[in-house]
Formats: C-alpha cells, sequence, structure tokens
C-alpha cells in the first residue's frame, strides 16, 4: 500500500509520469485517486476510472467527465462491480455506483450505454429507472439485451413497448424473452411486424394461443420465413400441422411428418 504521505509528495512536486502511474496504481490510497479524478490529463483521469482502488465518492464525477474514453473506462469498470451491487436504497456506496451506471445508460456514446446494458441486463437489483431508460433505446445493441433478459420488466412494460415501440427492432428483441405470455404474443402478432412475428414463432417458451398460431399458419403460406418456425414449434395444434403440410417447403415436409405430438388421424394426412 502506498503511504498517503508518499502519495501527497507525488501529486505535490512529482512528474507527471509519476502522477500516471499512481493513477494506475491499485495500491494507491483512494484520497489521491479521489484528488486525481479533477486532474487535466484525460489519460491520467482514465486511469482513475479503470483503477479497481478509485473510491466511490469519485463515480459521479467520473460518469460526468467530458471526455468519452474516460467514462467508458468507468462504464468497463462499474459492469465489473455490478452483479455484486445491492439495490441501491440497501447501501450508500452502491447507490453512488448505481447512480453512475444510470448517468452512463443515457450516455451519448452508444458503446458506454451497451457496456451499461450487457452488466445490467439479467441483474434483479438494477433500478427500474435504469432498466427503462435502457429498453427505450433507439440503438439495439443497448436495448437488446434488456429487452430480452431483464427481470424488472413487467407485462405491463414490454405491453407498452410493442403499442408505442422506440425502433423497429424492439418488437422482435421483445419476442425473443423467455416465457413470454400469450397476452404479450398476441400484442406482437397485432403489431404486424414480419421479424417480429417470426422470431416469437422461434421462441420455443414463448406461450401463443391456438386460435392464433391457426391465424398465422394462414398467412404463412404467403409469409414464407414463418413456415420453419412454425413446422419446429413444441406445440402445434393437429389441424395447423395439416394446413401446414399443404404449403411449406419440400424441405420441411420431414420434420412435419416426423412430430410426435400429433395423432395419427393428422400424421397421416401430413
Amino acid at each position: 500500500m502506498i503511504r498517503l504521505s508518499d502519495a501527497a509528495r507525488i501529486l505535490g512536486e512529482g512528474p507527471a509520469e509519476a502522477r500516471r502511474m499512481l493513477a494506475s496504481d491499485a495500491e494507491a490510497p483512494p484520497e489521491a485517486l479521489y484528488y486525481l479524478t479533477g486532474d487535466a490529463d484525460p489519460d491520467l483521469r482514465r486511469a482513475v476510472a479503470a483503477n479497481p482502488a478509485t473510491p466511490e465518492q469519485s463515480f459521479a464525477a467520473l460518469a460526468a467527465d467530458e471526455e468519452s474514453e474516460v467514462r467508458a473506462a468507468l462504464a468497463r469498470r462499474l459492469s465489473v462491480l455490478a452483479p455484486g451491487l445491492p439495490a441501491p436504497q440497501q447501501d450508500r456506496l452502491a447507490q453512488m455506483a448505481w447512480s453512475a451506471l444510470t448517468l452512463l445508460a443515457a450516455d451519448a456514446a452508444a458503446e458506454i450505454r451497451a457496456t451499461i446494458a450487457e452488466a445490467v441486463k439479467e441483474l434483479p437489483a438494477a433500478p427500474r429507472d435504469l432498466v427503462l431508460t435502457l429498453a427505450h433505446d433507439r440503438d439495439i445493441r443497448v436495448c437488446g439485451p434488456v429487452l430480452r433478459l431483464s427481470p424488472l420488466l413487467t407485462e405491463q412494460d414490454l405491453l407498452s413497448l410493442v403499442a408505442a415501440p422506440p425502433m423497429a427492432e424492439t418488437l422482435a428483441a421483445i419476442a425473443r424473452r423467455p416465457e413470454i405470455s400469450e397476452t404479450v404474443s398476441e400484442a406482437l402478432v397485432a403489431s404486424g411486424d414480419v421479424a417480429a412475428i417470426g422470431a416469437l414463432l422461434g421462441n420455443r417458451t414463448a406461450a401463443i394461443r391456438e386460435s392464433t398460431l391457426d391465424a398465422l399458419v394462414v398467412q404463412a403460406a404467403e409469409v414464407t420465413a414463418w413456415q420453419e418456425p412454425l413446422v419446429r414449434r413444441p406445440a402445434l395444434p393437429p389441424r395447423a400441422a395439416v394446413a401446414l403440410a399443404a404449403f411449406v417447403a419440400e424441405r420441411l415436409l420431414a420434420p412435419l411428418a416426423e412430430r410426435t405430438d400429433l395423432p395419427a388421424e393428422a400424421a397421416a394426412q401430413v
């Protein structure tokens, strides 16, 4: 551990290279690292942002730094910390980290926002405001991971996003979520988005009403992209299987005929 007195001497009269070494030293006193967050050298501030010894009290200033490389370094550092953070209301230091993550989630640089999205996409302790900000992002690299995986998005959140998607890809990302309810599935189908409906049909855990599947089978005669995911659905009504057999591509007839969930009468017609 570097003594505070030695760090103070480097800060006061040390050469620039010594200050840079101090900024990146994991044994540096947190007080010295906090002081260096205000240094004029952006490379030095970037080193401070990446340093695991930098105290939580520095996060707010680093998250608002004018240099994107400094903010990106902090985003990478916080993405490592995020899985172990308790909910913000449970811990004061965690609240500082979550506040910085929330600020970075609205950063002008999409790469930084994407780093945060990847870090929090499956975390139940993340603040809902942070997750909702990411879910409404207009860059699929940012919103996609959260829309697909965040446990904090409620059914109402999803329905609101389907009704007014910030971007076209929002719908397909939601369609890939595990265990989608019938209500959300109905909303996705009602959107008429071909890509989203195809993703929904390919989602083996999505709950889809039989009547909805029947309607999609009829449309699949023209929307060929839906044929394979329909044929491979884990649960397919017998009448839907028979209807598909009348028009699917030849390569899909074998997997359709090999389904073990069809009654004998339907299987004979496939």
